[in-house]
Formats: C-alpha cells, structure tokens, sequence
C-alpha cells in the first residue's frame, strides 16, 4: 500500500457483484466489479472512486440491485437509500451524493448493504449502545440528511456499526439442541425405571429366598423334635 493508505473492507465476491463505496465527506459511487481486472494479491489495485482534497473512504458494501444502502454519520443520523438511486458509472469516478453532510448530521461514519430484516446496533464513542430493526429507518432520497436514530452529546459520536442478521439459522440450532436434549433426557428416565424394576424383581426374589430358608427350618426343628414324642 502507499504511505498513508489503510485497508477498510474486503468482501468475498463471484465477480459479478455491483459494488459501492462511500467516503467521510458524503460521497458515493457504483459500479458493477468487472471493471475491476483480476490480479495478485500484492498488487497496488485500481482507483474505485476519486477523491477530494480531504475526503477518504470509510467502506464498501456489495450492494443488491433490489436492496438497500443504509448510511450512519457521526452525529447518529442515518437513512436507507435504494441501490437503483445510485446510477451505475465506470469506475474511478467521482461518484454522487450519497448524504447531505452538515453540522447537525455530522460527516458519514458507515455504509452497509441491508434487507429488512436486519438489526442494527449503534456504538458511541463514550459507551453509548442503541438497537433497532432496519425496518425502522425510512427509506429516502440519497441526497438528504437522513434521521435521528441515536441521540449523541456534543462531545460524543458514533464509533461503531454493527448488522445483526436475522436469527432463523440460531433458532433452528437451538430448536435441535432442545430436542436432543430431550431425547437425552427420555433416555435416563427409561433407564431408571428399568433400574428401578430389576431392584424390586431383587427385592422380591430376596424375600422369597428367605421365606423358603424359614420353612426349610422350621422342618428341620419338626424332625429333631419327632424322636422325644416318641419315647
């Protein structure tokens, strides 16, 4: 990398994703990744998006044509926009507007890919954590401020972006372990009983065992006692 550069983000692709890239200062752009020839892994790379005197990139996302880009700035207003608002360029340009960047908004913090589903977890620099479901966050125009999402202090912002997907897989996990659990537990119950049954059949034989050793003495003592009747 050049001096100063810094690695932001790296995705898994099939090399035909539409990818978009969003900078600090509110700009964006979109362009689909076979503009982007294949190479080794220590090459320097291509320009995605040019930028401004000042402006930097804060992430990439690999945007769904039927999905949205959600957009967080530091100061915990946020928006989704739909992919189709972003008008697909070559690459290496600079890119459109992507959020109105102001003093109340604050300069972008992320960009994320998101589907309606997802939750969203916001994380302040002074410990500050908010979670809420993307769907409740409108989805508008990409050159507006967005809305209030987290409320921030003035000498506070946002420092972190998390997406939380949808919990189906964790649920049917869980679903899994509970049944096994419960099979488990059907298992020892059937086990005990059946403990239970052979200790009494013992039990039972026990005592039957010595009722017979009481009668066999009782004869024993009928026959010594035979010879004294009869003298």
């Amino acid at each position: 990398m050049r001096e100063g550069d810094d690695l932001v983000s790296v995705s898994i692709t099939d090399g035909e994703k539409d990818i978009f890239i969003g900078s600090y200062n509110g700009k964006a752009i979109h362009f689909n990744e076979n503009e982007i020839r294949p190479m080794g892994r220590t090459a320097a790379g291509v320009r995605g998006i040019k930028l401004n005197p000042g402006d930097y990139v804060i992430g990439m996302a690999i945007a769904d044509s039927d999905g949205c880009i959600l957009t967080i700035s530091e100061r915990g207003y946020g928006k989704r926009t739909l992919v189709s608002e972003y008008r697909e360029t070559k690459r290496g340009g600079k890119g459109v507007r992507n959020l109105l960047v102001t003093d109340k908004t604050g300069n972008v913090m992320a960009v994320r890919s998101v589907v309606e589903t997802d939750e969203l977890m916001l994380t302040s620099a002074a410990g500050k954590l908010i979670r809420t479901y993307v769907s409740d966050i409108s989805i508008i125009g990409r050159s507006t401020q967005g809305v209030r999402i987290m409320r921030i202090d003035d000498d506070d912002k946002v420092m972190a972006v998390s997406i939380i997907p949808e919990k189906e897989d964790d649920e049917e996990s869980e679903g899994d372990v509970e049944g096994d659990a419960g099979t488990d537990a059907d298992a020892e119950t059937e086990t005990d009983a059946k403990d239970d049954d052979s200790d009494s059949k013992e039990t039972v034989d026990d005592e039957k065992e010595k009722g017979l050793s009481a009668h066999v003495g009782d004869d024993d003592a009928n026959d010594e006692e035979t010879p004294d009747e009869e003298e």
